[in-house]
């Protein structure tokens, strides 16, 4: 009577050494991931900082602008009243002279040469005479866009700031950062799967379970190093 023919089991036995070479692996990916996610993470806290950081300086130096604009305009003001008071003054000291008053005339002149030396101390100490036109009815007008636009040109360093963009790419990083951390909770799946597959006693789910893992793991590897 013939002997039945003995099982082999090497492929059983080779499968159960494969599995932890898969388990290694699997969290040799994790914590590279787990490593890049926590990278990301510091450069999202980074740009945070410097878009903050930016910002305050943004805001001061647009500060700066608008509180040296409003003195150049309050000077402004009192250089337009110290002329157009010593335009009536000549005026008026014209009228007295040409009525014979010369005296009271002479008085008026002086008068109106102090209020000239005034505008004319404001125009050099205090404010730009460039940005000071007349107007078509005569009256002074002060460019108050233009000498604004000058002053922030001033303010060059400023103007290569941008902390919306650094706060952009911090919420990129940041958003980078939880998607990996998403995949490293989907390969320790891989790896509790793995797990079942190896205690399993069943040749044939074990083989499926490791299969499936194997599956799950390309992908999820893959999906968590593609950002």
């Amino acid at each position: 009577m013939s002997e039945p023919p003995a099982h082999d089991d090497r492929p059983a036995l080779e499968l159960r050494v494969v599995i932890p070479v898969l388990i290694g692996l699997v969290s040799l990916v994790i914590a590279v991931l787990t490593w890049r996610a926590a990278q990301l993470d510091e450069n999202a806290t980074d740009n945070d900082r410097e878009s903050i950081s930016e910002t305050v300086l943004v805001a001061q130096d647009r500060a700066s602008t608008e509180t040296q604009l409003r003195d150049d305009q309050q000077a402004f003001v009192q250089y337009k009243i110290s002329v157009e008071d010593a335009a009536l003054l000549t005026d008026e000291a014209t009228q007295l002279r040409a009525a014979g008053l010369t005296a009271q005339a002479q008085v008026l002149e002086d008068e109106a040469n102090a209020q000239r030396e005034t505008a004319e101390n404001l125009a050099s100490r205090t404010f730009d005479v460039r940005f000071v036109s007349t107007a078509a009815g005569g009256a002074l007008t002060f460019d108050v866009d233009g000498r604004r636009q000058e002053l922030q040109a001033l303010n060059r360093d400023s103007q290569k700031l941008n902390p919306d963009l650094a706060a952009a790419k911090a919420v990129e990083l940041r958003r980078s950062s939880q998607w990996k951390v998403a995949w490293v909770v989907g390969l320790v799946g891989v790896i509790l799967v793995l797990t079942l597959a190896q205690i399993s006693r069943r040749n044939s789910l074990r083989y499926a379970l490791a299969s499936l893992s194997v599956v799950l793991f390309v992908g999820f590897a893959v999906a968590g190093f593609a950002r």
